[in-house]
């Protein structure tokens, strides 16, 4: 079994990426401007978050339902090393991001949007799963568990996938064993409440990820 890459989303604060980090976490995601998530920071924020990281890993700024321009605008600011678009963006939005030389990331729950965002151009397609409440759509953060079975068929088609959606320290080895995903991505799983990260659910994770 090949050890995935290993990226810790929804990241609040410097302290809990520089912990996510030194258990070995190869990306950290943080989740910029869209206050409806509970892991949500300002982009004044994420910008004191990416600084003190100094490069150390990659930062992948997850957005959700931002326009071209608001994309632009926050790419400019922030510089990530990628963006992860988490909502229901277009493929022509990724196309036009793509244009302008920024690494892409896209969310799916389904094969239809993997294909649309596969052809649009993304370097990855992060496999989620998403809810659906009186107040809207829950797009990520949900704790409950993605397709794996969409998961390993886009692997299977020499797509790079970041699977997502309910991981935790107890199922991350049968997922990689069952998708052999690129990288593995996890938010509550390694929580000890809604944007506080657990440094022993970290290192479990993180270890269990490595085959350890």
């Amino acid at each position: 079994m090949n050890a995935p890459l290993i990226k810790i989303c929804g990241t609040t604060s410097l302290q809990a990426a520089q912990l996510a980090i030194r258990c070995g976490a190869d990306y950290i995601g943080v989740i910029v401007d869209y206050p409806p998530s509970p892991r949500h920071v300002p982009l004044a924020e994420a910008q004191l978050i990416h600084r003190g990281l100094q490069g150390e890993v990659p930062f992948v700024a997850v957005t959700v339902n931002l326009s071209f321009d608001e994309l632009r605008h926050l790419h400019d600011k922030l510089r990530p090393d990628v963006l992860q678009l988490h909502g229901d963006e277009t493929p022509e939005l990724v196309e036009k991001l793509k244009g302008e030389g920024y690494r892409v990331w896209a969310a799916v729950h389904n094969a239809e949007r993997a294909t649309q965002m596969r052809d649009a151009g993304v370097e990855a397609l992060l496999v989620d799963a998403r809810a659906t409440t009186v107040e809207g759509t829950i797009y990520g953060g949900t704790g409950q568990r993605s397709d794996w079975h969409l998961a390993r068929s886009l692997v299977e088609n020499d797509i790079r996938v970041v699977l997502a959606g309910g991981l935790d320290a107890q199922n991350v080895t049968e997922a990689i064993e069952q998708v052999s995903p690129w990288m593995v991505d996890v938010i509550s799983g390694v929580e000890a409440q809604k944007g506080v990260k657990d440094p022993q659910k970290l290192a479990d994770f993180i270890a269990r990820a490595r085959g350890k």
